[in-house]
């Protein structure tokens, strides 16, 4: 059985491609090719359908471009199989390197690298890949996982200076156009990047205002999501950005890692957040305002931020110890999961 799976997940093996591999690719990713190819493994966490599956798959035909197809190893875990196999994790390492690779711990020469999808679902993960990067440096690990807790807390504590851990948040404007297939806007990193190029870039804005204008504006409903691209049909999209994420985000997943709570109260603290975004939070207000305590409120919030839906925004100052004491901002992790409930946004002049 688990043989079996392994070969479904690892077409590339029998000289087949994953369609990702013709996909266009994100900024970050040379980024990732650079980690790997140092003596670190990789960790990527982030919000659920945000393409980090598409960035594992993408990294799996660099390397089989560069060295044999079968040391590129590819697996995805889910809550099912880990209920029928406790050991699923260490069974699919065992059945590659011995039965696959026919190389034992120790002794592999050339660099073997394992993309291992949804690691959160495994219990002690990290412990486990901790002890094979111990038995061989030839080994790198790809993870990806979609709780920030989970991930964030395991790599630095029992794989720290042996993981590289890579929050991949949702596309921004530029890799929005690059997934679309459009020329995205030049970027510009430092003031001297203007005056360099200020004549070509007032050209390309000129020429380019009306359609950069609708671009960005259908980037904001569903630019968060790139799978989205091939759903048409705007309510489609509405149903997959709330039910196959943000559903799935507080019904299953955060109740799995915060037992006990209820997923009721995490779904009103989100929707309230929702349409708050961008403004203050005051515990002791919002508190008194929903019957909770701001002790309940704070590990509800806290929640909300490992399931990667929202983010604080802290007060600039020079002092660290005011910062933590101000007030701080709400933000949704992207537009996207404000912005699809509704029409065309230039229907709305304000925005």
């Amino acid at each position: 059985m688990m043989l079996y799976l392994i070969h479904t997940f690892n077409k590339h093996w029998q000289q087949s491609q994953f369609m990702e591999w013709q996909w266009p690719k994100r900024r970050i990713f040379s980024s990732l090719i650079s980690i790997l190819e140092g003596p670190l493994s990789l960790g990527i966490g982030g919000l659920r359908r945000c393409g980090k599956t598409t960035l594992l798959k993408q990294l799996i035909g660099h390397f089989c471009s560069k060295h044999l197809p079968k040391r590129s190893l590819y697996f995805q875990f889910d809550r099912d199989l880990l209920i029928k196999n406790a050991n699923a994790l260490e069974n699919v390492l065992n059945i590659y390197f011995l039965d696959i690779l026919n190389e034992s711990l120790g002794s592999i020469q050339d660099n073997v690298y394992i993309f291992l999808d949804e690691i959160q679902f495994v219990p002690m993960w990290s412990e486990i890949l901790k002890r094979y990067m111990d038995r061989d440096p030839a080994i790198r690990f790809v993870v990806s996982g979609s709780s920030s807790l989970i991930l964030e807390s395991d790599a630095t504590e029992s794989l720290a200076g042996r993981m590289d851990m890579i929050r991949l948040m949702s596309p921004d404007f530029r890799d929005y156009m690059i997934i679309q297939g459009k020329k995205p806007p030049p970027e510009i990193k430092h003031c001297t990047d203007y005056l360099d190029n200020k004549n070509e870039l007032h050209l390309f804005y000129g020429e380019t205002k009306d359609l950069l204008i609708h671009d960005y504006l259908e980037y904001l409903r569903w630019g968060g999501f790139p799978q989205l691209k091939e759903i048409p049909d705007e309510n489609a999209r509405r149903r997959y950005i709330t039910d196959v994420v943000v559903k799935k985000i507080l019904r299953f997943d955060l109740p799995v890692r915060f037992s006990g709570e209820n997923p009721m109260d995490l779904e009103r603290l989100y929707e309230i957040y929702t349409t708050e975004n961008g403004q203050l939070i005051e515990y002791e207000t919002l508190s008194r305002d929903i019957s909770l305590s701001v002790f309940r409120l704070k590990h509800l919030s806290q929640a909300l931020i490992a399931g990667y839906l929202i983010f604080y925004c802290y007060n600039h100052t020079k002092s660290k110890r005011k910062a933590g004491r101000t007030g701080k901002k709400v933000y949704l992790s992207t537009p996207s999961l404000m912005a699809h409930k509704f029409g065309p946004l230039e229907q709305f002049p304000e925005i």
